[in-house]
């Protein structure tokens, strides 16, 4: 049987957790209190709305970024400069000396990110440091970073748990001084989430010949996607939080991204764009000629490779996209085994 590499999430079965609850590893290096809500684009529509109110008007942002990032600082009125990438997909951390010459006299809030698991190294740190210094707010989204196992020293702390996790909704913030608007439950878009993340499960484990979840989980996650408005995290997907074996993931991600860039390293024409400083990778990031042409090929073989991100609609026309690229599922769900048949997969594609 193909395997079926990437998409969305399917549920996880009760053989696959734990007995004992345990701490998820993101809570016991928190800067301040989490609140849990349904996506991140919410949870930073609440910081956007509090820099607002706190009348903080400019923010800068990585100019690669995802229309989730961008979206609710246009709908708060904060405005968004963008800060350049280097050729791996990081923040140009040099560009962040453009701030030393505002001064604390024009606050302003940065969001920072490591991409795609990126380390927390010296110069990281030092900046977010820097910058406190200076009077500016620092953001910092982890969705990519949920393993990373070391505390952040921002003011703001955000990340989408659904994009790494088996969970229908979720994400967390924190740093909020107040909450001016409160945060009402929808029960709707996380049942309908859990209903065809089921159903995947379901035709995973041979159990259903119905393979239509797809398009269920797409429609769900544009509901989801959609609504700026706060709203509570759903009670199925919280309840299941401490029951997750995040050990296993975090060792089985680190195994599966070391076996996969083994085999494609030594490629020529390939680029791995986080082979390097990476801690707990989320993906792993291909460049090559014709990068588009092996992605559609892969897909055919059924190992679905996302492209992070598309070109947010909000995005002045002024600001450079990086292209020619794609993202190589290498959680929790794969082995070595569907590691080689995906490394296998492109050599063949590329020969």
């Amino acid at each position: 049987m193909m395997p079926d590499i990437g998409s969305y999430f399917s549920s996880l079965g009760s053989g696959s957790l734990t007995d004992i609850p345990q701490s998820p590893p993101w809570e016991d290096f928190a800067p301040t209190h989490i609140e849990y809500v349904e996506t991140g684009r919410q949870a930073l529509n609440d910081i956007a709305h509090e820099l607002f109110i706190r009348g903080i008007e400019r923010v800068f942002l990585p100019q690669y970024l995802c229309d989730s990032i961008l979206a609710p600082f246009l709908a708060n009125s904060v405005k968004p400069s963008y800060l350049p990438m280097t050729d791996t997909l990081q923040i140009d951390l040099g560009a962040l000396e453009i701030l030393e010459e505002l001064g604390s006299a024009r606050q302003c809030a940065v969001l920072m990110a490591r991409y795609f698991g990126h380390a927390r190294d010296d110069e990281y740190v030092g900046q977010i440091a820097r910058l406190q210094r200076l009077g500016h707010v620092v953001i910092e989204d982890l969705t990519h970073s949920l393993f990373d196992g070391t505390r952040s020293t921002a003011d703001y702390t955000v990340a989408s748990l659904r994009k790494l996790l088996p969970v229908a909704t979720g994400a967390f913030v924190t740093g909020l001084q107040r909450r001016t608007r409160p945060m009402r439950a929808r029960v709707e878009p996380g049942n309908a989430m859990w209903m065809h993340m089921d159903a995947k499960r379901n035709y995973l484990e041979g159990k259903s010949t119905k393979s239509a979840y797809y398009e269920g989980l797409l429609a769900s996650s544009t509901v989801l996607e959609e609504a700026l408005e706060t709203h509570r995290m759903d009670d199925r997907s919280f309840d299941l939080l401490p029951y997750l074996p995040y050990d296993r993931f975090i060792e089985t991600r680190k195994l599966n991204f070391t076996a996969l860039s083994e085999q494609l390293a030594p490629l020529g024409g390939i680029i791995i764009l986080n082979q390097r400083n990476v801690r707990v990778a989320s993906h792993l990031i291909l460049r090559m000629a014709d990068s588009e042409l092996v992605r559609k090929k892969l897909s055919a073989r059924g190992i679905y490779c996302p492209v992070h991100w598309p070109r947010p609609k909000g995005l002045p026309n002024t600001v450079s996209w990086m292209y020619g690229h794609f993202s190589i599922p290498v959680d929790q769900r794969y082995d070595f085994k569907d590691m080689i048949y995906v490394g296998s997969s492109i050599k063949e594609i590329l020969s």
